[in-house]
């Protein structure tokens, strides 16, 4: 059997093919060569150039997890109330699709690489555009009726804000923009402050303290004992971690290879049923 999953982003949806024992990784961008963004169309494309029996969608919310639509008005404007469910059943009639918020797939992920954690209750955060967070108590993703996490903390208020207006790719640009560095990507500014830049090596050390505070007060709502980190920006985890460090005491780990966790965790949910991994609760 083959098993498609697909992880949509900001700037690309990464897929995994996965087949008996081989797998393979890659990434399509959102707009075509003339800039124009045609996710559904790509990913319609994109599915019907390999066949799968199985496909495994991931996206940030809002979103519509049983027929597959779009809800946000904020971004990805391409995917806005249309049912990816209804373009690619068009498409691949004998392929069942199935859709998970992109927090919900992460931690599946986590879970997939770090069985130990099934145990455990802990918290997967995700550092990439926004601040993704979920937290997972004895392998279920706690969720809402929405299907979204039960306790998001992007948009918990935070010092003179929300936690994402200080612990998102928008909030190291803004502080390096300050200091002069624009229209740079968060890698070159990453290599940059490793390079010797105290200033920049700064911005990320307060990204790492701010992460660190909303962590502490995430936990005072989800008891958990681990903290698990991915996402792109993870990997200048190495100029965040004193910041983080200076402010969390709590244990934590960071994710090899980013990229591919949440595509590990469409794979499992889509193999063994997505409802294995998560809890509906009263909000």
């Amino acid at each position: 059997m083959k098993i498609l999953a697909l992880d949509i982003g900001g700037t690309a949806v990464k897929y995994g093919l996965f087949q008996e024992n081989n797998k393979e990784f890659g990434q399509f961008p959102v707009k075509d060569s003339l800039g124009n963004e045609s996710i559904p169309e790509s990913i319609c494309s994109f599915s019907k150039e390999h066949m799968p029996q199985l496909i495994a969608v991931s996206s940030p919310g809002p979103f519509d997890f049983e027929t597959g639509t779009s809800l946000m008005t904020h971004k990805l404007s391409s995917m806005y109330n249309v049912s990816l469910k209804n373009l690619l059943k068009k498409e691949l009639p004998s392929a069942k699709t199935i859709f998970l918020h992109d927090s919900t797939a992460f931690a599946v992920g986590v879970l997939n690489k770090m069985p130990y954690l099934k145990e455990k209750k802990f918290a997967a955060v995700m550092l990439g555009t926004g601040l993704g967070y979920i937290y997972v108590n004895n392998g279920k993703a706690l969720l809402n009726k929405r299907h979204t996490p039960l306790h998001p903390l992007w948009n918990r208020s935070f010092l003179d804000a929300t936690a994402e207006d200080y612990v998102s790719t928008r909030a190291i640009l803004r502080e390096c923009e300050e200091l002069g560095f624009s229209g740079i990507s968060i890698k070159e500014l990453a290599e940059t402050a490793r390079e010797g830049d105290k200033a920049l090596r700064g911005v990320f050390y307060n990204y790492g303290k701010h992460l660190g505070m909303c962590m502490e007060m995430a936990s005072e709502a989800d008891d958990f004992s681990e903290i698990v980190i991915g996402g792109q920006i993870s990997r200048s985890w190495d100029l965040m971690k004193h910041g983080f460090e200076s402010e969390c005491s709590i244990k934590y780990s960071i994710i090899d290879n980013p990229e591919s966790c949440a595509l590990y965790g469409l794979f499992d949910c889509a193999k063994n049923g997505k409802e294995k991994y998560y809890t509906i609760c009263e909000e």
